[in-house]
Order: C-alpha cells, then sequence, then structure tokens
C-alpha cells in the first residue's frame, strides 16, 4: 500500500519536477480557468451573488473535472499498462488504484488555492464543508474509482467505446448544470439527467447548495464501497483476457 501512494504521487510531480513553482501550477491554472469561466458564465446568466455561484462554480468544475479525467485516463489504462502485467505480478486493480491515487491528489492540489480563497472570502464555505460538505465529495472520489474499473474493462471488451468517450464527457459537460444554475436551462433542465454521472457532483454540492442528508449520503458511501469490493477483484480475474484482447 505505501509503494501504492509513493507511485502515485511521483505521477503527480513528473510533470512539474523542472518547473519553478513545481505542483503550484496545478492551483494557478485551476484558479485561472475559474476565474475566466466565471466571469464568462455570470454574464450570460445573470448572477448576481457573486460568493453563492463562486462555491457552485468550484465544486462543479473540480469534481467534474475529476470524474472526467479519470474516465477518459481508464479508455487506454491496460494499454499502456502491458508490459507491466506481462512482466510483473501487480494486477489490473493495482494501476486502477495508481491511475485513481494520482488523479485524487491532482484534485487536491488543484483545490487548495480555491478553497484557501472562499475560505477567506466566504465565512460559510469552510462551515458547509465541516458539515458535510467532506462527505459529498468523498462519495464523489469513491464513485470515481468503480467508474474507472467498469470504464477500463468496457475499454478493452468494446473498442469502439474508447472514441466515443471524449465526445460523450464534452456533450454531458456542456449540456449539464456545471458551470451554470440548472434554472438557466428553463424547460431544458431534464438534459442534465441524461448525464449519469451529474448526481455525483450533486452530491458533492448538496451541502452548500441544499440541506445535507445524511442518511442517503452515509447509504450512497456504503454501497459504492461494496461495489468497488466485488469490482476490483473481478478485475484482477480478467488480467489474462484483458491482455489477449489488446
Amino acid at each position: 500500500m505505501p509503494s501504492l501512494f509513493y507511485s502515485a504521487w511521483l505521477r503527480l510531480r513528473l510533470p512539474y519536477q523542472r518547473t519553478r513553482l513545481g505542483r503550484g501550477w496545478l492551483s494557478i491554472s485551476t484558479l485561472l480557468s475559474l476565474l475566466v469561466l466565471g466571469i464568462v458564465y455570470s454574464q450570460l446568466t445573470g448572477i448576481t451573488n457573486w460568493r453563492s455561484y463562486a462555491s457552485y462554480l468550484s465544486l462543479g468544475l473540480l469534481s467534474w473535472n475529476l470524474l472526467a479525467s479519470n474516465i477518459s485516463s481508464s479508455c487506454d489504462l491496460v494499454n499502456r499498462v502491458k508490459a507491466q502485467l506481462l512482466n510483473q505480478e501487480l494486477p489490473p486493480g493495482y494501476y486502477v488504484l495508481e491511475q485513481w491515487l494520482t488523479h485524487l491528489f491532482i484534485f487536491l492540489q488543484g483545490s487548495l488555492g480555491i478553497a484557501l480563497l472562499l475560505i477567506a472570502t466566504d465565512q460559510s464555505f469552510l462551515h458547509n464543508l465541516m458539515a458535510g460538505g467532506w462527505l459529498g465529495l468523498l462519495n464523489l472520489s469513491i464513485a470515481c474509482l468503480w467508474i474507472s474499473i467498469i470504464v477500463t474493462s468496457i475499454s478493452v471488451y468494446i473498442p469502439d467505446f474508447v472514441p466515443l468517450v471524449p465526445v460523450g464527457l464534452q456533450l454531458a459537460f456542456l449540456s449539464s448544470p456545471i458551470l451554470y444554475y440548472s434554472k438557466s436551462l428553463g424547460k431544458l433542465d431534464w438534459i442534465s439527467n441524461l448525464n449519469p454521472f451529474y448526481p455525483f457532483i450533486t452530491l458533492a454540492r448538496q451541502a452548500w447548495v441544499s440541506n445535507m442528508n445524511w442518511g442517503l449520503q452515509s447509504l450512497i458511501l456504503v454501497l459504492q464501497i461494496i461495489l468497488v469490493a466485488v469490482l476490483l477483484p473481478w478485475l484482477d480475474r480478467q488480467r489474462w483476457g484483458l491482455i489477449e484482447r489488446l
């Protein structure tokens, strides 16, 4: 287990090892993205409450980036680690966990600057985080893991699924209330229901936009942990079948 965390940490550091700011670029790039998108969409949708919208936008975009990056990376995961699977005894589940932890570290690093800024400008942000927001984010993180396991397997057994992923993610992102409030869609708000991943963003935002449903969040967490406990061994048993199909 320590080697898994260390390997994921190295993958996080590698792209920035020769830069002066290092991993700080993750926070800077995330902050710039939120700033530009916030200005544009606030003007398009007539936002007046900037404090509330800042939390809504930040949680939505950061959550979506975590989901989308895990899904996209899972599409070619087995192909990227084929040599390791052939020459080492580590199961496929190890590499899924390594990838998931890497994206989780990226999420936490990118969120750090945003969280500090929101805490400094909005006193309710820290309160909402401690009052249940952490559980919604935990549910989002666990969802990324079991979704990655499923996508890893599907992408090998159904090759035509892979080219559809970027298109599907882009359409889901643009048609879901991630950068804007659902009321902005008017009569078309049902479109967001077509995005199977949006409910997990809703869970991550729940403590900030409505009353925290501890019972629902806790039940979903337990069910997701059970799902991961079932899917990881199942994926490991598919090791040679996955390799043979590449």
